[in-house]
């Protein structure tokens, strides 16, 4: 059975470590941008493969979020009242556990140039890396990356002196290619456990 529920879009003014990692509230953020031209065709869904599958409530744990799914504030390009996101689990008939999730973007769809920065909130039974969103074979015109939320703005105390400090570049892991016998169950979510959940339509501070 599939459950539509409303829940805000919230703006996070949090800072968050590694791009992609899970920071101490157990989430992982991510950048979905339509790379197409302008001119081009709306995009109407989006679906990726959640690896590993788990990682991510999809409904059934009671002591898990109603819906993992957040967009983040720098999002444009779609109309936030009319997303609905999809949390689908199953298995292959290989013994394989499968997860994915399925954007869609009714109305006037996803348009080139937009951007949805988006959170997942972690089970809280899961203890492993942070998970990783992957495109369906075929996909194009899309990026889908790990995302870090720009920290807020702090103004630092005068100094007199001192050395430059170093940073690092987080490093983006690739993912192993997934199996033709994986979308075919999955794109549909025919073979899932689905849940779906509707954006509300204002931001929350």
């Amino acid at each position: 059975m599939i459950r539509r529920c409303r829940t805000p879009m919230v703006v996070l003014m949090a800072v968050f470590g590694l791009a992609g990692w899970a920071n101490a509230s157990g989430m992982a953020t991510f950048q979905l941008i339509n790379t197409a031209p302008a001119g081009t065709t709306p995009v109407g869904q989006v679906v990726a493969s959640i690896l590993p599958a788990g990682s991510v409530p999809d409904g059934t744990n009671p002591n898990s979020p109603a819906n993992p799914f957040t967009a983040l504030s720098g999002s444009s390009g779609f109309n936030v009242a009319n997303l609905v996101d999809f949390l689908g689990s199953g298995t292959l008939s290989t013994g394989d556990p499968v997860e994915v999730i399925k954007l869609q973007f009714d109305g006037a769809g996803f348009a080139p140039g937009g951007i949805v920065n988006f959170s997942l909130a972690l089970d809280p039974s899961y203890s492993g890396p942070p998970p990783t969103l992957v495109l369906a074979p075929g996909t194009t015109g899309l990026s889908l990356l790990p995302y870090t939320p720009p920290a807020p703005v702090v103004t630092p105390p005068p100094t007199t002196g001192g050395s430059g400090g170093t940073s690092t570049t987080p490093t983006t892991q690739v993912p192993e290619p997934i199996s033709i016998a994986f979308w075919s169950a999955a794109v549909g979510l025919g073979l899932l456990r689905a849940r779906a959940f509707r954006r509300a339509r204002k931001f929350e501070v």
